[in-house]
């Protein structure tokens, strides 16, 4: 390539009027804003063309490239050479320079494809792109004096009629006859027609808007434009695709002029692009955009498989069960199966996982050694859905037990499973629950390893609560982060001793979960008791990642919550995942007086619910969650605490004040439940049966006296010295009392969330000591003034009040 300078194409120009062939000079090769050409001798050789309303313009213009060399006249074989390969040279291609020329359309060297103009020409002195090239082959040719350009075709053969692009009609606009001007004044000698003319008789390409649209469909139809991508310019509004939002608002509902803002008020204002902002708050979205159904969640089952759980037959029993219950999961409304996931680890102070992926023919374990930086060693077949891989899956939970039955090892870790539970659903970016079946203390050196901390000393004195606080350390931490990526946790424990339930019981508690205890746990009298708390705690129906905010009138706030919950702000409860028995409690105070029109001012006479007040304050006071006394294990307190914060009316109202229902004199062919008496022991006959339950345990109480109508129907025995007390279910028998006493036990236990086992208590027996203490408005069995007692003391402390 050469370069020329102004003045030498002004020359050109003039001696290609004149009918002149322009001088080759060459030069070296310059910076992109000089005007760079490609010197040619160009000759006029072929007819003009001749268009209605045009002056006569050449029809053929035959290019020749050189080399920069200095070209003398060729020969006549040359010059035939030279006609018949003329359409097959490069044109001469001018670059802009920046300020001086507009930006034409051109042909991209070696092909027949025209460059699009840019059009209004930059400003001077910015750069150009190296799209802003045009056509020299359409030079004039042919006249003694500047001529009056006119557009005119682009040619890809000798023909006059073979166009690339038709001729165009001319157009008026200010703008254009403003920059023409301009170019007018610069150039000097170089003349421009009327204001619809441009330089060497090239149109401006126009862009096609409809084209426009179409490459953006072409581009970004049908994929997703996530919002917080800086600098990101969305899709046009003509494109349909959808839209995820990820902190910035969707464009649907603001678009921006710009989305690259300038940093300061000077650089705006040289951009003279406006900054603003068009907002339609209430914009219709795509059809199911904002229904984009989350990844199905995930429910891993994690099992100790430690000496107390292999020996106690534990681990059979939770493996036949599942085989079961996996066909039972939660499911949509309506659907046929349920969507929900499926994995399997074994753990004591390792961690095994397990491949269970539908095309193995049997299932494949992973073994974790080091549990201080915990991993899930495989994706791919460790999250199943279950109706897929149930070969698998059956084969493995039938070989589990067999796997470690001759284990002796007694330490197990908990902190560890936690996070590799939690890493697996991250890893799988769905959420998810835990079912951890723990049979102690985790005392194995692993992260979270706990000490005895159980101090009966500390008992009734000020530093009681700390036996009730959870351990710091990573127990909390792990909490939070469950919470945030959605993993609830349940904790099935199985404790033959302390197990520093307030520690591991702030998982679930935080997370949104549950804890189940089954102290001294006996496979023949616990197995149906644990089996159906599995059953419910797996079916029930379930939310993940749930965030509540209560809003009140002006004048008083919530300022305390209390539940299965955890807070990083005052203002929002976040919860894992939420089930259906799952409660907040909200406190409320004052900030300022509330108006007087909103209710009444003052009421005479108290409530009803009022006069059961005492009653119930003197139940609270009394109850193992709060009582003092060393009897009590510390785990069973911490425990107790733990239900209570999540417990509905309902539950609270019989767990404090249990219900006591009789059934020596129930109607067998009625079908509502008979008037309860009150939780005392004077309401007991010698000649009475009675259940009692308060929604975690149940008692069926026999006198010694008891008809032996009803005994001989229910239990099949000829008489009460023959009850087996150590049943903990009740024998079916084809009789009205058998078929009515059971349906109370099954109406009652379905009203409730938990599993309650049924203790059989004979009257004068040892078992009627823990029977006692459950009757509420008696004295209690571990301190604790009786209701009688109870209500004298707060009269006597009204009347001291009043004198």
């Amino acid at each position: 390539m050469a370069i020329y300078k102004i003045e030498n194409i002004k020359r050109d120009i003039s001696q290609h009027s004149a009918g002149k062939s322009p001088k080759s000079e060459h030069y070296h090769r310059g910076p992109s804003s000089q005007i760079v050409m490609s010197p040619s001798s160009v000759k006029s050789e072929s007819r003009c063309n001749k268009r209605a309303g045009t002056g006569a313009i050449p029809a053929d213009v035959q290019v020749k490239e050189t080399t920069g060399a200095s070209r003398t006249q060729g020969t006549a074989e040359e010059k035939r050479r030279e006609n018949v390969s003329r359409n097959r040279r490069e044109p001469i291609i001018y670059q802009a320079h920046a300020g001086l020329l507009p930006n034409y359309a051109g042909f991209v060297p070696g092909t027949h494809k025209q460059i699009a103009p840019v059009w209004p020409p930059a400003p001077h002195g910015l750069p150009v792109s190296t799209q802003n090239q045009f056509d020299a082959s359409s030079l004039p040719n042919g006249s003694s004096s500047p001529p009056v350009h006119q557009p005119r075709p682009s040619y890809t053969a000798t023909s006059s009629t073979s166009y690339l692009h038709p001729p165009q009609p001319s157009y008026q606009n200010s703008a254009t006859a403003t920059a023409t001007q301009q170019l007018t004044n610069q150039m000097g000698a170089m003349h421009f027609g009327k204001s619809t003319d441009f330089i060497f008789g090239q149109k401006p390409y126009l862009n096609n808007e409809t084209q426009v649209i179409e490459d953006d469909k072409m581009k970004r139809a049908g994929q997703i434009f996530i919002t917080n991508l800086r600098g990101q310019v969305p899709p046009l509004v003509t494109t349909d695709c959808a839209i995820q939002d990820q902190g910035n608002t969707s464009p649907r509902f603001i678009r921006c002029t710009t989305y690259c803002f300038p940093c300061t008020a000077d650089l705006a204002k040289q951009c003279q692009v406006p900054l603003a902002a068009i907002i339609k708050p209430l914009a219709k979205v795509a059809q199911n955009e904002n229904k984009t159904p989350p990844k199905p969640p995930a429910f891993i089952f994690m099992i100790d498989v430690s000496y107390n759980n292999i020996k106690s037959g534990l681990v059979k029993l939770v493996c036949n069960e599942l085989k079961l219950l996996l066909n039972k999961l939660p499911r949509e409304n309506n659907a046929e199966k349920s969507v929900i996931k499926v994995g399997f680890v074994t753990y004591n102070k390792i961690l095994h996982f397990y491949n269970v992926k539908s095309n193995l023919a049997q299932p494949q374990m992973m073994v974790v050694p080091d549990v201080t930086e915990m991993f899930v060693p495989l994706l791919d077949g460790f999250l199943v859905d279950f109706h897929e891989s149930q070969t698998v899956i059956i084969n493995l939970l039938d070989n589990i037990p067999d796997m470690f039955a001759d284990t002796d090892e007694g330490e197990t870790v908990f902190a560890p499973v936690v996070q590799a539970g939690l890493e697996a659903l991250k890893a799988a970016e769905c959420s998810g629950k835990l079912f951890i079946f723990q049979s102690s203390i985790p005392t194995a050196e692993a992260p979270g390893k706990l000490k005895n901390r159980d101090d009966r000393k500390l008992v009734n004195t000020e530093k009681e609560k700390i036996l009730f606080q959870p351990q710091k350390g990573i127990y909390e931490s792990l909490a939070k982060e469950c919470v945030a990526n959605s993993c609830c946790v349940d904790l099935f424990l199985f404790p033959n001793q302390y197990a520093d339930v307030a520690t591991l019981g702030s998982v679930p508690l935080y997370t949104g979960g549950n804890i189940y205890k089954y102290s001294n746990f006996q496979i023949n009298s616990d197995g149906d008791h644990f089996l159906s708390d599995l059953r419910k705690d797996v079916t029930k129906s379930i939310g993940f990642d749930a965030t509540m905010r209560v809003r009140t009138n002006t004048g008083f706030r919530a300022t305390d919550f209390f539940g299965a919950i955890y807070m990083n702000n005052t203002t929002d409860v976040e919860m894992a995942a939420i089930d259906c028995d799952k409660t907040v409690t909200v406190e409320f105070k004052h900030d300022d007086k509330l108006s007087e029109d909103t209710g009444a001012l003052f009421q005479l006479i108290l409530p009803d619910t009022m006069k059961v007040l005492p009653v119930y304050m003197n139940c609270l006071l009394k109850s193992s969650a709060l009582v003092g006394n060393t009897e009590i294990a510390t785990d069973e307190r911490a425990y107790q605490r733990q239900l209570v914060l999540s417990m509905d009316v309902a539950e609270s109202q019989a767990f404090f004040y249990p219900r006591i229902i009789p059934l020596h004199n129930m109607d067998v062919n009625s079908d509502l439940l008979p008037t309860s008496v009150r939780c005392s022991e004077e309401r007991l006959t010698n000649g009475g049966i009675y259940l009692l339950e308060n929604g975690r345990n149940m008692f069926l109480w026999l006198g010694l006296a008891s008809p032996p109508e009803i005994i001989q129907g229910v239990f099949n025995v000829p008489s009460f010295a023959h009850i087996n007390s150590e049943v903990t279910t009740l024998p079916v028998i084809d009789n009205p009392y058998s078929r009515k006493l059971r349906s109370i036990i099954d109406t009652v236990s379905h009203q409730r969330p938990y599993s309650m086992k049924l203790t059989l208590v004979k009257q004068k027996e040892k078992a009627e000591l823990s029977f006692r203490q459950f009757l509420v408005e008696d004295k209690g069995l571990y301190g604790g003034a009786s209701y009688m007692d109870f209500l004298c003391h707060v009269y006597k402390e009204i009347r001291q009040l009043l004198t």
